[in-house]
């Protein structure tokens, strides 16, 4: 897949060879499924041009071992196709945290929600 149609990797040569690397298996992910998200970058671009729209990698972060080296392949991941892909990625806690200050309010829910959600 990734050799075919090079047209749709024009003006994307760092992540295209990630996703070669990737496919080839020279560079690993075991937490981070990077062959998605730039299949995800792929269809967005085509639908909105290149820097028309930024790709949001949201997931819910557990401390361990695991959460740690699923960080190490986002940032990775991030580095790689820096300057190419705006992509952004963001733990469910942190839009959480902020609406927390934003919405004092709303305390009562915002309560229940870090109950249920966060512990």
């Amino acid at each position: 897949m990734y050799g075919l149609f090079p047209q749709r990797w024009a003006g994307l040569p760092a992540s295209h060879q990630l996703a070669r690397d990737t496919s080839s298996g020279k560079e690993l992910f075991f937490r981070f499924d990077a062959p998605q998200l730039l299949k995800h970058a792929l269809g967005l671009r085509r639908e909105y041009g290149v820097r028309r729209f930024e790709l949001v990698y949201l997931y819910y972060h557990v401390p361990s071992k695991e959460a740690d080296q699923h960080v190490m392949e986002v940032d990775r991941f991030t580095d790689r196709i820096a300057g190419e892909i705006c992509f952004r990625s963001m733990t469910y806690q942190e839009p959480f945290s902020n609406q927390k200050v934003v919405a004092a309010d709303h305390k009562d829910y915002l309560d229940y929600l870090a109950d249920r959600y966060f512990w």
